[in-house]
Parts: structure tokens; C-alpha cells; sequence
């Protein structure tokens, strides 16, 4: 699990800031805590739209990466 925890860290280092942000939000990477998109909006102060779309740009660049074994399931391989 260490080995996952530190290969996800060293993708989302990769993302910009409010790509990696909605990530931990929405993934419960920050507290443990998967959050839904409209308290994303509402903990960063835009829309649900643009959570979704900068959620969706983050897993297609986490996906450009390379694959890490056990988050397939997240990024839609």
C-alpha cells in the first residue's frame, strides 16, 4: 500500500495545483473523505461544471503518465 500511496504522490506532484486539489477532494486523499462534486465547487469557490471538467482533464493526464497498478479503476482503463 506504501508503494501506491507514494507512486500516486509522485503523479499528482505532476498536475497543476487545482487539478490536484479536486483530485484530493473528490478522491478523500486529504482527509479521508471522498467529497461530491458540489462541495468541491463549494470548497474552491467555482462551479460543479468545472469541477467535473477539471476532475475529467486531471484523470486524462494522470492516464498520459502511465498506468500505476491499482488505481485502474479510478482512471477509467
Amino acid at each position: 500500500m506504501a508503494a501506491l500511496r507514494q507512486r500516486l504522490s509522485g503523479v499528482l506532484r505532476r498536475l497543476p495545483d487545482i487539478e490536484r486539489r479536486v483530485v484530493e477532494l473528490r478522491m478523500g486523499l486529504v482527509d479521508g473523505n471522498p467529497a461530491k462534486p458540489g462541495e468541491v465547487a463549494d470548497r474552491l469557490g467555482m462551479t460543479i461544471p468545472e469541477v467535473k471538467k477539471i476532475e475529467a482533464r486531471a484523470f486524462s493526464r494522470m492516464r498520459e503518465v502511465g498506468p500505476i497498478k491499482g488505481l485502474e479503476r479510478f482512471l477509467g482503463r
